[in-house]
């Protein structure tokens, strides 16, 4: 079977999308761990995907805006923020892609409806996000899920994010989100403009949703992007693999020059 690496640019057309919304002012703080540290948190059914020997872990931080199925006006007005920690795996299709560990959101029908609609692990959070000089983000969940919260704040550059780019691909050129429907394995894919990254400050960080999630935190620094935002088309979900039994978990591992309970410990 072949495969599909990340990729700055999607890897699928969503030529009939489920839904059409805007994701605005989009934080990524991303810490790396040994991945014998997040492969407890990832179902069997995918493989753990890893850049130069270490997994990912990213708490992405946003807000979502217009809302709609095609044809129709948005189906709610204002925005939406969300908060997710997710890492980065392979399906069992070979194409890589995200798996989230949570998902807070500051609208209870639309946790419902990823939570059932989706099997996404959705839960309902008081959450807001403000715009001035810095960006913050601050909430506590209110539903589904142990007791969480997160306070941040981050400076945006007016620069484009420096770095490794292959690293810059690796975390955020994911075009699929795995999820499971009984015994299937579906992904749904998200189609839009290349992030537009700059580098950004981290001027405040205070939560606990990685500990909840099973992880320690890391003691290094994280490091911080961010994104005006894009407008993404969000397709049905598709099969992705079937489940035959018990799953082996793997780990695959990539190159610096390719793209693409208990607490556990960083790297």
């Amino acid at each position: 079977m072949g495969r599909t690496p990340a990729s700055s640019r999607p890897t699928a057309c969503v030529r009939l999308p489920l839904m059409h919304q805007s994701w605005t002012s989009f934080t990524f703080v991303h810490w790396r761990y040994a991945p014998k540290a997040v492969r407890p948190l990832v179902p069997p059914w995918l493989e753990l995907d890893t850049y130069d020997g270490r997994a990912w872990i990213t708490l992405a931080a946003f807000s979502i805006e217009g809302v709609r199925p095609p044809g129709v006006p948005p189906v709610w007005r204002g925005t939406t923020p969300e908060v997710n920690v997710r890492t980065y795996v392979v399906g069992p299709d070979g194409r890589a892609g995200v798996y989230t560990l949570s998902l807070d959101i500051g609208s209870l029908p639309a946790a419902l409806a990823g939570r059932y609609l989706f099997q996404l692990p959705y839960r309902w959070a008081d959450a807001q996000m403000a715009v001035d000089d810095n960006v913050s983000y601050r909430g506590r969940r209110r539903w589904g899920g142990p007791p969480a919260r997160w306070d941040i704040a981050v400076t945006p550059s007016v620069a484009a994010a420096p770095g490794d780019p292959a690293l810059a691909t690796f975390l955020t050129g994911r075009w699929l989100l795995f999820t499971r429907y009984r015994d299937r394995v579906s992904a749904i894919a998200t189609e839009h403009e290349p992030w537009p990254l700059r580098d950004a400050r981290l001027d405040r960080l205070d939560q606990n949703l990685l500990r909840v999630a099973g992880l320690r935190e890391s003691k290094a620094e994280p490091l911080v992007q961010f994104s005006p935002g894009v407008r993404a088309r969000l397709g049905f979900p598709r099969p992705a693999g079937r489940l035959t039994g018990a799953e082996s978990p793997i780990v695959t591992t990539v190159a610096t020059a390719s793209s693409s309970g208990r607490s556990r410990e960083p790297a």
